[in-house]
C-alpha cells in the first residue's frame, strides 16, 4: 500500500483551510508556492482559495518568498488588512537598479487588502537592498500613516 506524503500545500490540506479560512484573523505563511505555480486546476483547492476565503483576516506573515510573489499573494484577499508582515528575497540581478526594490513595494501599496493598513514590517532574506532603493517606498508608507518596522525598529516609539 502507497502512503501520500502530505504537504502544506497539497489539495488535501488546502481544502481543510478553505473551511478554517474564515475564521483566521491571523494567517502565517513559510515559503509558500509562487502564485505563477498554483495549479489552474478548478477541481482541487489552491493557496488562492484559502486565500480568498480569508474574509475576518486582519495580519498577514509571509516569509520566504521573493518580492515579486508579494503582489500575487496579497492581491487574493478579500479584505483589508491592518498588519503586514514581509520576510522577502530580492533579485540580486536588480540590486544595482535605480529604485529597486521602491517599484515593486509600490505596487504592492495600491493593492485593496493594503488600502488601510497601520503597519508593516519588512525584513530582507539574504541580499540587503540599498537604502536609496527603498526611499520612494518609505515615503509613499509614511505618507500614507503605515508604521513602518524591521530590525532596526521593532517596537512602537
Amino acid at each position: 500500500m502507497m502512503s501520500k506524503e502530505v504537504t502544506m500545500f497539497d489539495s488535501y490540506t488546502l481544502g481543510v483551510f478553505v473551511n478554517l479560512a474564515p475564521q483566521l484573523r491571523s494567517l502565517h505563511l513559510t515559503k509558500p508556492p509562487s502564485p505563477r505555480d498554483w495549479p489552474l486546476d478548478l477541481d482541487e483547492d489552491t493557496l488562492a482559495d484559502v486565500l480568498a476565503s480569508c474574509v475576518g483576516l486582519k495580519t498577514l506573515h509571509v516569509s520566504g518568498i521573493k518580492i515579486t510573489d508579494l503582489v500575487g499573494i496579497v492581491n487574493m484577499l478579500p479584505e483589508e488588512l491592518d498588519v503586514l508582515e514581509t520576510r522577502l528575497e530580492l533579485a540580486e540581478h536588480r540590486i544595482s537598479r535605480k529604485n529597486y526594490p521602491s517599484s515593486t513595494l509600490m505596487r504592492t501599496l495600491e493593492l485593496n487588502p493594503l488600502a488601510n493598513l497601520k503597519r508593516w514590517r519588512i525584513e530582507w532574506i539574504g541580499v540587503q537592498p540599498k537604502p536609496e532603493g527603498l526611499a520612494l517606498w518609505e515615503e509613499a508608507v509614511r505618507e500614507r500613516g503605515i508604521e513602518l518596522r524591521d530590525c532596526r525598529r521593532f517596537f512602537t516609539d
